[in-house]
């Protein structure tokens, strides 16, 4: 028993692999960057955009109420 504990103590650590240069290159890491970066960027675009569409729908419907 002491000797399967002693084995499964004795291993090293898992590395993660995604930050290991021999699997995933610097390109790679950089093109994954830049997409994340443009789906941030378009969905806060996209977000700001049905706001300010939902806004001026809502100042037209009051507009439309006082008439």
């Amino acid at each position: 028993m002491s000797a399967i504990l002693e084995r499964f103590l004795n291993k090293p650590t898992l590395k993660l692999q995604c930050f290991n240069d021999s699997i995933y290159s610097r390109r790679d890491r950089f093109v994954v960057m830049a997409l994340s970066l443009t789906s941030i960027f378009l969905c806060w675009y996209n977000r700001k955009q049905k706001l300010k569409d939902h806004g001026e729908f809502e100042s037209d419907l009051i507009s439309a109420g006082e008439d």
